[in-house]
């Protein structure tokens, strides 16, 4: 037997078209007949009730050399070996017309007549209904795992759940034919539990015959010890209902779990890449009212005291999380007020390492979101990463630092002017081009014409021209080794701060707590004033006043922070 025609075998539908035929082994010298299907019983794999269609069967011989010779104007006699579930008649030329009664299958057979023992050939047809549910495949999964749906127009529902919960469609999983067969594919996330699948649509509503069991953790686990690897490697695959850049992994489905000890848990991946490729992680949480307290680190281990002692590997590595960074040399960078999010985005134009870690604290359980993307994500098309990007840690603003050669570069020096050295440093074109990002510039002071010419002021402006300014950044200043020295933390994007600054280097921290993509200016010079770039904003400002806590000069004015204690290597959880 040859098969000619294509089939969709989805899942258990096993009843699905099959192109056959059978060669006698009397003396019609190799007879057969061989029955093929139209294009559209192709695609389709089933035909529908009362639905019509074409097949078409042709004689043939087998010689002894093995070739098959089609045999002319050889008379056919159709059959159907259940005229109830579907019916066939013969036309001249070796055509016929099958119609679809009833649910079932029927085999469609065509026999030459005009031989003492004629050739056969037959096809199996099934007919279907215009929705009907086959099967459903695995029947065990985890959360942040798919499912796959196969039957007749099951594209029909518009919703499908398990259990307490919805499931989440992957469009780009579906395969097959909307007039047919089809397979539907579907995350699994919390809260959904063991149960039968059930749908519902216009008019109609129903559950699967098979169960699916649901393991209330998701693809990661067990990753409270241990990170879980993901490889973020290659050119991603373009899904623009996702992102406009590349998908290197997307998965909405995943889970945080019951918290197992004491009042937290967390959850630890670590994306590996083995070049330096621009990329950004994407983290949507779906919990309300607690959110996930995440670090982000090249170098993490585990203490080895309990699943929450996630400790940094020093001396060259480096973390950063929500109002504080420890960079590399133990050089930590604190104080500065961010609010906690469940919606972020964390994107580098270089990426920073070959292993980066990502850990979060959480202590209430709920579904979450995570992609990673190749490429710069900007937080509005509009606004790209400026020409100091990537600087979120001191050790990107020091490799800024050394870029001293030519017209562009970013080495910042401040002095009191010609002729005793460089004048104020000026910059029109700075963007805060990721939501909650932290812009970090290092600057050398140089001496003063008097000794007590000390004073240096800081000083940011929006450039927003019109309608309405969302945007709200703050400034910090902190010595070469991250000792913190002063804030401004105003309401909008325009911040002046004046410190007294002998000559040495420091590093201004440019902090966005509004979450709002925006560009500013900013001015770095001696005295009490320096005006930054550009015309002045015509935009009115509608940044809200920080509700959550102010800045301060010591820990515990950082309450619900992580610690900023003697031992900057352990990461600490949310208090």
């Amino acid at each position: 037997m040859r098969v000619l025609g294509r089939s969709l075998a989805l899942g258990a539908a096993c009843a699905a078209v099959v192109v056959s035929c059978s060669v006698p082994t009397d003396k019609t010298q190799g007879m057969g007949v061989r029955v093929l299907l139209s294009d559209s019983l192709i695609a389709r794999g089933v035909l529908g009730l009362n639905d019509r269609d074409q097949l078409f069967a042709y004689a043939f011989i087998v010689n002894g050399a093995g070739d098959t010779i089609k045999l002319p104007n050889v008379e056919l006699i159709w059959s159907s070996s259940d005229n109830g579930i579907a019916t066939v008649e013969g036309f001249a030329g070796g055509y016929a017309e099958v119609t679809g009664v009833t649910a079932g299958v029927a085999t469609i057979s065509a026999q030459a007549v005009a031989f003492e023992s004629g050739g056969y050939g037959d096809v199996p047809i099934r007919v279907a209904p215009p929705f009907v549910v086959d099967s459903v495949r695995p029947l065990s999964v985890r959360y942040g795992q798919k499912i796959s749906v196969y039957g007749v127009g099951v594209h029909l529902p518009i919703f499908w759940g398990i259990g307490s919960g919805g499931l989440i469609e992957d469009p780009f999983g579906f395969s097959g034919n909307l007039n047919g067969l089809e397979e539907r594919v579907f995350w699994v996330p919390p809260p959904a539990s063991t149960d039968l699948p059930f749908y519902f649509g216009p008019g109609f509503f129903g559950s699967t015959a098979d169960s699916v069991t649901v393991d209330p953790r998701d693809i990661f686990e067990p990753d409270t010890l241990f990170p879980f690897p993901l490889a973020i490697n290659g050119p991603g695959v373009q899904r623009q209902q996702i992102s406009p850049l590349p998908v290197l992994f997307f998965n909405p489905a995943l889970a945080f779990e019951p918290v197992s000890s004491g009042f937290q848990d967390i959850d630890w991946v670590r994306f590996d890449q083995n070049d330096t490729a621009g990329a950004s992680i994407i983290v949507n949480s779906a919990v309300f009212g607690d959110t996930a307290f995440a670090y982000v680190s090249d170098s993490l281990l585990n203490g080895g005291f309990g699943a929450t002692d996630v400790r940094f590997n020093p001396p060259d590595g480096w973390y950063f999380t929500a109002g504080l960074q420890v960079c590399t040399r133990f050089r930590s960078f604190s104080y500065f007020t961010q609010p906690r999010v469940p919606t972020f985005a964390i994107s580098f134009k270089k990426w920073p390492a070959p292993r980066l870690h990502f850990v979060q604290f959480y202590a209430r359980e709920g579904r979450k979101e995570l992609t990673a993307v190749r490429g710069y994500l900007r937080g509005d098309r509009d606004i790209p990463p400026d020409r100091f990007e990537d600087n979120t840690m001191c050790f990107q603003a020091d490799t800024n630092f050394a870029d001293s050669v030519g017209a562009a570069r970013r080495r910042i020096i401040v002095g009191t002017g010609a002729p005793f050295g460089s004048g104020p440093f000026r910059d029109s074109l700075l963007t805060i081009s990721v939501g909650y990002d932290v812009d970090l510039y290092r600057f050398r002071v140089e001496p003063s014409v008097f000794a007590f010419d000390t004073l240096v002021t800081v000083q940011t402006k929006s450039r927003v021209q019109g309608g309405v300014d969302p945007s709200d950044i703050d400034l910090y200043v902190y010595d070469s080794v991250g000792n913190f020295l002063g804030f401004s933390a105003a309401v909008g994007s325009s911040e002046a701060l004046t410190l007294s600054l002998a000559p040495a280097e420091y590093y201004v921290g440019v902090v966005d707590v509004a979450g709002k993509p925006t560009v500013y200016s900013l001015c770095i010079g001696k005295g009490t004033v320096c005006t930054p770039p550009g015309s002045a904003p015509l935009a009115r400002v509608t940044a809200k006043p920080h509700t959550w806590v102010k800045p301060g000069a010591h820990a515990a004015a950082l309450r619900g922070r992580p610690s900023t204690g003697a031992d900057p290597r352990r990461l600490s959880p949310p208090r």
